[in-house]
């Protein structure tokens, strides 16, 4: 068994962010030297993004994930399609789509993100 914290871990930039200015920070809860080699999971992540910012438009080739909103409200583009999330929501991002989450309310956005593998490693895309 292996158990964290939201305490134990730095705010960093998510890998597909601008060091210098990214629009998404996360904490990483777990990554894939933390689950079994033949699991498909790859990470488990706290991400934070503040009022009126978004994280860049990016893909994965090898990943999929699924956003679970804990706080604030958002928008979120997957493909061609956008939507509206909020607290208690979850979306699933398949691999190869294009996606890019943006809070437009007043509170941070705050939510978990689960990625599972379909191939080695999460290769990360910009769109």
């Amino acid at each position: 068994m292996k158990i964290t914290s939201l305490t134990d871990h730095q705010l960093e930039p998510a890998s597909h962010e601008d060091p210098k200015d990214p629009g998404v920070l996360k904490k990483v809860l777990f990554n894939v030297r933390d689950f079994d080699p033949e699991c498909q999971m790859r990470m488990l992540n706290y991400a934070i993004i503040q009022p009126g910012r978004s994280f860049q438009l990016h893909h994965h080739e090898t990943l999929e994930e699924v956003f679970y909103i804990l706080k604030g409200e958002g928008e979120i583009t997957v493909g061609e399609e956008t939507q509206p999330i909020s607290a208690g929501m979850a979306v699933l991002i398949p691999r190869y789509s294009p996606h890019i989450m943006k809070n437009v309310g007043q509170q941070p956005l705050e939510y978990l993100a689960f990625g599972a593998a379909t191939g080695e490693g999460a290769t990360v895309v910009h769109a």
